[in-house]
């Protein structure tokens, strides 16, 4: 790599990348990556989403994640996670942070050993969708909409906390799961 590509930040994959997304998902979505707000490009990110571009929707990919989390294919890791450690446990209280449109947790409350689960993401879009897929489904979670650092949840109240796919999206992490555990 020479000299000049090292100094470079913005690059003719990034402009290609931009106008795929824009003719994908029209101009107005690159005004909304211009927030000041870490919170508010990150909602409108997730309100912006789009699962049909989402990798983790093709079937080899998840059968891939499966093996190799249960040692079999067609277990997925909730599944796995509640029948290796969780099957004679009751009355469990969970708390789902970056839930998105509740996709896990719809899985994980099929489960008789939960008694409730909460579940909270910073995109108003991705709740109204979890919610809606959720009361389809009949089951009862309690979907919450706001920022997991500014909300108070007493102290022990849960058993299990799920971050799938959202704990990078916090910074110091350490002190974040401290204040909150």
């Amino acid at each position: 790599m020479n000299e000049s590509m090292l100094k470079t930040f913005i690059s003719k994959g990034d402009f290609i990348d931009v106008y795929h997304k824009i003719k994908q998902k029209g101009i107005a979505v690159i005004f909304t990556k211009l927030k000041l707000s870490s919170n508010s490009r990150v909602a409108s990110k997730w309100n912006s989403f789009v699962s049909i571009s989402d990798f983790w929707i093709i079937p080899e990919i998840q059968q891939r994640w499966n093996c190799m989390i249960s040692g079999d294919k067609n277990i997925e890791y909730e599944d796995y996670v509640v029948n290796k450690y969780l099957k004679d446990k009751s009355d469990l209280k969970m708390l789902s942070i970056g839930c998105g449109e509740g996709y896990h947790d719809r899985k994980f409350a099929k489960y008789n050993c939960f008694s409730s689960i909460d579940a909270v993401d910073i995109s108003s879009v991705s709740i109204l969708n979890a919610k809606k897929q959720a009361s389809e489904k009949s089951l009862k979670i309690n979907y919450l909409e706001g920022d997991f650092k500014e909300m108070a949840f007493s102290e022990g109240n849960y058993d299990l906390i799920l971050f799938n796919s959202s704990l990078h999206h916090f910074d110091a992490i350490s002190s974040t799961l401290r204040k909150k555990s």
